[in-house]
């Protein structure tokens, strides 16, 4: 969704499904949970539901919204 100016309807950018046929995953909002951000954490975390740090100064966001930067995802919707 480069160059969108807010929020879209979900499903206006098919192409951009994921495998599962879910749509909006990457680029129109972005979701902030609750593990904090560290560079090192995930190479040695458990492979399933890491946890993340148990402190930190920033937290993790997934999935890239419309105002970030265009890298999100293979076909940079």
């Amino acid at each position: 969704m480069v160059d969108s100016k807010g929020l879209t309807p979900v499903g206006s950018f098919p192409s951009g499904a994921s495998w599962v046929g879910a749509f909006d995953m990457c680029g129109n909002a972005m979701e902030w949970v609750e593990d904090w951000l560290s560079a090192d954490y995930y190479e040695s975390s458990p492979e399933e539901n890491p946890k993340g740090p148990p402190t930190g100064i920033r937290k993790v966001e997934k999935g890239g919204w419309w105002g970030s930067n265009p890298v999100c995802g293979p076909s940079r919707l």
